[in-house]
């Protein structure tokens, strides 16, 4: 059951990626008054909490004693997948402030 949770913990840090690159880049070139830094930062936070999440869901199977060599990988994957997407949200959230709106 943990090998699941660590699978659920990657595919959330990715939806939380997903979603952040599609809301924070797409909808800017459908109405250029969405580009404020505020809403780039709710994004990017919303985008965080999902990785986070999918971080806290794959912890248990790192850490479980007793579990196989291969639940234990796939927890520490999910947690260094979860810290990758992080930091890819986190770019793409500080880029919001850095290049004008409707500049792309």
């Amino acid at each position: 059951m943990r090998g699941a949770r660590a699978w659920l913990g990657m595919a959330l840090a990715a939806l939380g990626w997903a979603a952040s690159q599609q809301a924070g880049s797409e909808l800017i070139f459908v109405s250029c008054r969405h580009g404020a830094p505020g809403f780039f930062l709710l994004v990017g936070i919303a985008g965080l909490a999902l990785a986070l999440i999918g971080g806290l869901l794959a912890l248990p199977a790192w850490r479980q004693e007793g579990a196989s060599r291969g639940t234990r990988f796939l927890g520490a994957l999910g947690l260094l997948f979860a810290a990758f997407i992080a930091f890819a949200i986190l770019l793409h959230t500080i880029s919001g402030f850095i290049i004008p709106v409707c500049a792309a």
